[in-house]
């Protein structure tokens, strides 16, 4: 799961190693790659194993390979220009897994993942965050995603601390 994103404009290639370097261990046998996030200026560079990377492509040649946090983040900023409110709180839940971003205006102003293991530490990273981007929660339309479903307890949960609240889950 090692992966950056960066503002497009100040991206150049030939630092990749340094980017990906900078907060994480680039493990051995991974090969780095980036993703244009579509619709923005953003792009999520990453590594991935070169084994897995060989296989892929050996089986699924004509496929472009992204990094599952891009594919994420597509579908998230599809939702937030779709989204009649100003701020947009997306949440993806998987095995105590948050993957959570946020936007303002249709764009994206911050993504992050975080493990938690019951729904106030789920509840906490939410409101960290939008307290760090000085967002009121109870302003902002929030949508979950994944293992979730739209009568489960912990959006029932964290929809007493946030604005407008829906899981669109699979369960």
């Amino acid at each position: 799961r090692t992966s950056t994103l960066l503002p497009e404009p100040l991206f150049d290639e030939r630092r990749l190693p340094d980017y990906l370097s900078l907060g994480q261990d680039i493990p051995a046998g991974h090969t780095l790659r980036k993703d244009e996030l579509p619709g923005s200026d953003i792009v999520n560079a990453y590594s991935l194993p070169q084994d897995l990377l060989s296989v892929l492509l050996s089986h699924l040649s004509p496929a472009r390979i992204v990094h599952y946090k891009t594919a994420l983040l597509a579908g998230f900023s599809m939702a937030a220009r779709r989204s009649a409110a100003d701020g947009l709180v997306c949440c993806h839940i998987r095995h105590g897994r948050l993957d959570l971003a946020v936007f303002r205006s249709g764009k994206p102003v911050f993504s992050n993942s975080f493990l938690f293991s019951n729904r106030d530490e789920l509840v906490y990273y939410i409101l960290f965050v939008l307290d760090l981007l000085g967002m009121n929660p109870v302003e902002q339309e929030a949508r979950f995603f994944g293992d979730t479903g739209p009568d489960d307890a912990l959006i029932s949960y964290c929809s007493e601390y946030l604005g407008e609240t829906s899981a669109e889950g699979m369960k």
